[in-house]
């Protein structure tokens, strides 16, 4: 009983640590209230048991609060997570899973502790996983039948993985054909010296029609000018919560930028002309704006599927304002479709059962 008291109360105190990570708070406080966390989930409930009856622990409110909680609810959302279905838009989804130290010959990091993390036993953080998702969407004009959206995301450009990795995942990207459409969903450098990274590593990229990028919360906390001016030399639409109207194939396509939380405000879209609005998002949780906005596909990244995942259970960290319940993959949200890429890197180079994630969407007329 005490165990499942325990789990109940993890349970709350995670969530409240994934919300904090989801507001647009300065890493520093962020660090701070994970220490603090650790401290409630971990600490706390061994110095009570020692201190306190168990009878009288477990007569407490709270104790009945956290017994529900672990008993109950998260065993019935863990269930109805297992038992989710492929949305009606997903045709087919397949992938093809590299192992890119294998492929370098060499273990790709400059080195230090990340080096010596990323070599942790049953680690998956250079496994990439190359994901093509085959999407029927409504009122797709048939001109764009085949049309295809390569998504990149969470670069995380801070030394490990190596530029050597990145070099090796877009030349495996160009192999798989030139993509119609580019879309880089944040995330893109993680610390003060690395936008040298960005022309070398995206500066392979091609694309046919159009590649638009967004920005993050790394790299909101990194001198986020230097990252849209080192996008923008690459003839790349950095889209600073706003939007731009292209032709693709004679239709009109609308693509919006949302940084939201961390930029403001969020795209006047009143002005956008009709047509098909593809929106990059960083963060899933803009989903409730995508929704009213009528938004027909949305990209997003930055819950790195949770990074690490306990087999049945699923993600427990998630930097989510709804916690794991948009952690990674694919969701029907009414009239727009989200698909949630798990993510190229990480500040810390740690993947359990979460392997990187590289998407190539191929979209199909009705």
């Amino acid at each position: 009983m005490l165990a499942v008291v325990w789990v109940g109360h993890a349970a709350i105190w995670t969530v409240s640590l994934n919300i904090a990570y989801s507001r647009p708070w300065h890493k520093r406080y962020l660090r701070a209230y994970r220490l603090l966390m650790a401290v409630v989930i971990s600490v706390i409930p061994v110095y009570l048991v020692f201190q306190f009856p168990v009878a009288e622990l477990v007569d407490h409110w709270y104790s009945w609060v956290c017994l529900a909680i672990g008993g109950v609810i998260v065993p019935l959302i863990t269930l109805q997570r297992l038992l989710k279905r492929q949305p009606r838009q997903v045709i087919d989804e397949s992938s093809v899973i590299v192992d890119m130290q294998k492929q370098l010959g060499e273990i790709p990091s400059d080195g230090g502790k990340r080096k010596r993390q990323s070599q942790l036993p049953l680690n998956r953080v250079f496994q990439v996983e190359f994901t093509k998702l085959t999407l029927r969407l409504p009122n797709l004009p048939a001109e764009w039948d085949g049309l295809t959206i390569l998504q990149l995301s969470d670069l995380h450009f801070i030394g490990t993985p190596s530029q050597a990795y990145y070099h090796a995942v877009i030349e495996r990207c160009m192999s798989d054909g030139v993509p119609d459409i580019l879309a880089i969903t944040g995330d893109i450098i993680d610390s003060d010296t690395h936008h040298e990274w960005v022309q070398p590593i995206l500066g392979r990229l091609r694309w046919n029609i159009a590649a638009f990028a967004i920005l993050g919360n790394h790299d909101w906390w990194y001198h986020d000018e230097l990252v849209r001016q080192e996008l923008r030399q690459l003839n790349m639409d950095a889209l600073n919560n706003c939007w731009k109207v292209i032709d693709v194939r004679g239709h009109p396509l609308i693509a919006i930028g949302h940084e939201g939380p961390w930029y403001r405000p969020a795209p006047d879209v009143s002005e956008a002309p009709p047509g098909f609005r593809l929106l990059l998002s960083h963060t899933p949780d803009n989903i409730g704006w995508a929704r009213r906005h009528r938004v027909q596909l949305m990209l997003s990244g930055h819950n790195h599927g949770g990074q690490i995942r306990i087999p049945g259970f699923g993600s427990i960290f998630v930097p989510s304002m709804y916690s794991r319940r948009y952690d990674m993959g694919n969701f029907d949200e009414g009239d727009t479709f989200l698909h949630v890429n798990r993510g190229l890197g990480g500040k810390s180079p740690l993947r359990y059962f979460c392997r990187p994630q590289v998407t190539r969407i191929v979209l199909q007329s009705v």
